[in-house]
């Protein structure tokens, strides 16, 4: 128990930043005798000793106070990560959910536009070649306009002289 009470005791350090010096804490342990039969000493009287010897270290150091609350502010900034990295995660299983979908409706589309496009092509080349017949047809007219007058004017040409 003495042990105990002295590693404890003994352990707590505060180092200071600027050089490697131990401060050990004001508590001193009773030394108790442990082989003394009228000594005895049950689970929950050792635990509350240790924690005693502990809560008076933690006391009289302020820099394990400081770095206590460091850990819990730590521990509350690792949570706030932790339920921020939840919500990412979640939101970037939507967005690629989302990206799936858009893949699919992308497909959907292309095979729309592809049946369209089958559609659409024949009428446009029938209609390309009608447009090709009617300018041949009004070059014909035209060249048949031209042969006529041409004609006329031989004709007329002839007859008038």
């Amino acid at each position: 128990m003495i042990l105990v009470l002295q590693l404890i005791c003994h352990s707590v350090r505060d180092f200071s930043p600027l050089s490697n010096t131990t401060v050990l804490p004001k508590f001193h342990p009773v030394p108790i005798n442990l082989k003394d039969p009228s000594v005895q000493l049950d689970e929950t009287t050792l635990k509350v000793t240790i924690k005693t010897v502990v809560n008076e270290a933690i006391d009289e150091h302020p820099t394990i106070q400081r770095i206590g609350s460091e850990i819990g502010e730590l521990k509350s900034d690792v949570a706030e990560l932790k339920i921020q990295t939840r919500t990412n995660t979640q939101a970037i299983n939507q967005l690629f959910i989302k990206q799936q979908r858009q893949g699919v409706m992308m497909e959907d589309m292309r095979s729309d536009i592809k049946k369209v496009l089958e559609i659409v092509m024949p009428s446009k080349m029938r209609e390309e070649q009608y447009d090709r017949m009617e300018r041949r047809v009004e070059n014909h007219g035209q060249r048949i306009g031209a042969l006529e007058v041409k004609i006329r004017d031989r004709v007329g040409g002839h007859e008038r002289s």
